[in-house]
């Protein structure tokens, strides 16, 4: 009777192995795609967040520590502003990196596929 259960669940696990090779492409284009695009967001989020660019932006004519007079409102201005593009420059990076990362896991499957085909034509070549 053991014997009978094991043989019915390795069939059982091997054709569910076999369903999930073949779907595999479907769910990486279409929930996986949608994952990747929504932890992509994040990371954006995230890092805008982290960098407080939205808070740099909105006190960037409001001057520091009170100082009302001519200087103070100069030098507090000049002093966001260049946090400001310092940080934007750091925010664009990560856009990149981000964008990078979506264009990866687009490009994977079919990068995978390929060069399994190299490797099989490469092995009857000779």
């Amino acid at each position: 009777m053991a014997t009978q259960n094991i043989f019915v669940y390795f069939f059982v696990v091997l054709a569910q192995l076999f369903r999930d090779l073949a779907l595999l492409p479907i769910w990486w284009y279409t929930r996986g795609l949608v994952n990747c695009l929504r932890w992509c967001l994040n990371f954006i989020g995230d890092w805008w967040k982290s960098l407080a660019l939205g808070v740099w932006i909105k006190y960037l004519f409001v001057p520091m520590y009170g100082q009302r007079d001519f200087s103070g409102r100069l030098i507090s201005f000049m002093m966001r502003f260049v946090q400001i593009i310092l940080r934007g420059i750091i925010f664009l990076i990560w856009i990149a990196v981000s964008c990078l990362i979506f264009a990866i896991y687009l490009s994977l499957p079919i990068l995978i596929v390929s060069q399994i085909i190299l490797q099989i034509n490469g092995l009857y070549v000779s």
